[in-house]
């Protein structure tokens, strides 16, 4: 930018953005971390370069919130949910119930907030989450491209505070939005499997409180496992939401009983969570067959 005459700076900077959300979906996966990290620093660059009242100011500080909570969720950086959560109260502050920006801005802050409150516990960051995700799925029109969407964030909200507080309406209403989410998504919408993956882990938890519905869950989460090519982005989380479906329908099936399933967050997205899910499958299988490794029984006694 040194060598650029100063008047054509926020030219660029502004034309700039569509080039950096574009590069942002062309990295090649979650643990690439170099890609994740220039891409931020070039959202900053830009901001850095737009003035105040720029209209691709708004497009550019929503980007940069995205990618911050990105890499917080996905990498453990808690002080980039910090900073996503900061420009995303901003944002919802600035805009009014009008601007067709708003519902977006308040999704993103609704899913940095429950990022937070994963790693945190903060009850206080869960009710932000939820009262934002309601607010945009009230204000999105029936017929808006993005109600999908927003409706399958309300319905990964609320059972995370259904967790905490035994309060079955939350996991009714979440499996309600996400059901509605499932039925507004027109077939091969991009956020589908993510849609669909939500509504199983919905009926999932309702299926580990009442003992049915293990098999819906199940279907789901291969539907949606189905839909995810490999090398994509969301591959490994759908493939753990499929693990996880059946090992609770096999643990299910091994020891059927009553379940009051104690409050948990979500496995983490990293190489420990799933790891430990696949120990969790190991065990059960040991349980149920006596198998010691490959090839190898337990002898009768």
């Amino acid at each position: 930018m040194e060598d650029l005459p100063s008047p054509l700076v926020p030219l660029l900077a502004a034309e700039a953005v569509r080039t950096a959300i574009a590069w942002y979906g062309s990295g090649p996966g979650a643990a690439d971390t170099p890609h994740l990290t220039a891409t931020i620093d070039l959202f900053r660059r830009i901001l850095a370069a737009i003035p105040a009242d720029h209209p691709r100011r708004t497009p550019s500080r929503s980007g940069l919130a995205i990618m911050l909570a990105d890499r917080g969720e996905r990498l453990g950086m808690p002080t980039d949910l910090d900073e996503a959560i900061t420009i995303g109260r901003r944002l919802a502050g600035d805009l009014s119930a009008g601007d067709p920006n708003r519902g977006l801005c308040l999704s993103n802050l609704a899913m940095a907030l429950l990022g937070r409150h994963e790693y945190t516990g903060d009850g206080t960051d869960l009710g932000e989450s939820i009262e934002a995700s309601r607010a945009t799925v009230e204000d999105a029109a029936p017929d808006e491209a993005a109600r999908g969407k927003f409706l399958s964030n309300l319905g990964t909200a609320l059972p995370a505070r259904f967790e905490r507080t035994g309060d079955d309406r939350d996991l009714h209403a979440a499996i309600d939005a996400g059901e509605e989410a499932v039925r507004t998504a027109p077939a091969g919408h991009p956020d589908l499997p993510a849609i669909r993956s939500n509504l199983g882990a919905a009926i999932q938890t309702r299926a580990e409180r009442t003992g049915a519905g293990h098999d819906d869950a199940v279907q789901l989460a291969r539907a949606a496992v189905h839909a995810v090519p490999a090398g994509h982005l969301d591959r490994a989380l759908v493939l753990v939401s499929l693990g996880t479906a059946l090992h609770e329908r096999a643990e299910r099936r091994v020891s059927p009983r009553t379940w009051t399933r104690p409050s948990r967050s979500s496995a983490p997205a990293g190489g420990a969570g799933r790891l430990n899910n696949l120990a969790n499958a190991l065990r059960l299988r040991h349980d149920r067959t006596g198998a010691r490794g490959p090839g190898r029984r337990r002898p009768d006694r």
